[in-house]
C-alpha cells in the first residue's frame, strides 16, 4: 500500500488510469502531419527569397563595377568583362550585359555603339539582367520557375 506522497496522484486520483491517452497521441500525429508541410513550404520560400535577394545585390554591384569602368573611358568589351568578373559566382549563361550612353547635354547617343559615341561629360549606362531560377522544388511547383532580375546603373564619364 502506497503512503501519501509516494505516487504522483494524491487522494481520489490515486489508482485511476487516464482514459483516451492513446487517442491524444494519435491526434498530435495528425496535427503534425497537417502543419509540417506548411512549415516546410515557408522555410523553403524564405531560403529561395534569400538567395534571390543575394543574386539581386550581386548584379547591382556588378553593374556598378562596370559603370565605374566606363567612367574612366573603358570600352564596351572592358565594361562587360568587368561586370562578368564581378558576377563570377553567377551562371554566366543567364547574365546579359548592355552598355549605352548619353551625351553631356542629356540626349541619347545617336548610334548603337557605345565605343564610338561616348564622350567626356556624358553618362555611361550599364544594364545587367539575370534570370534567377528558383532552387527549391516547392517554389518551382507553384508555377514560378524563374524570374528576371535587372539593375540599371548610370555614371558620369570622366574621360
Amino acid at each position: 500500500m502506497a503512503r501519501g506522497g509516494d505516487t504522483p496522484y494524491e487522494g481520489a486520483e490515486a489508482g485511476k488510469v487516464r482514459i483516451g491517452a492513446g487517442r491524444e497521441r494519435g491526434s498530435a500525429l495528425i496535427e503534425a502531419a497537417i502543419v509540417l508541410p506548411i512549415i516546410v513550404m515557408l522555410v523553403f520560400g524564405v531560403v529561395d527569397f534569400g538567395f534571390m535577394i543575394n543574386r539581386s545585390t550581386l548584379i547591382s554591384n556588378a553593374a556598378r563595377e562596370g559603370a565605374r569602368e566606363g567612367t574612366f573611358g573603358g570600352d564596351a568589351a572592358a565594361i562587360e568583362a568587368r561586370v562578368r568578373e564581378a558576377a563570377s559566382t553567377l551562371d554566366q549563361a543567364d547574365l546579359t550585359v548592355t552598355v549605352t550612353c548619353t551625351k553631356e547635354d542629356g540626349s541619347a547617343c545617336p548610334g548603337v555603339s557605345y565605343d564610338a559615341e561616348w564622350e567626356a561629360g556624358g553618362s555611361v549606362i550599364v544594364t545587367v539582367a539575370y534570370t534567377y531560377n528558383f532552387i527549391t522544388p516547392i517554389v518551382g511547383s507553384l508555377g514560378i520557375g524563374s524570374t528576371q532580375l535587372t539593375s540599371d546603373i548610370t555614371m558620369r564619364i570622366e574621360g
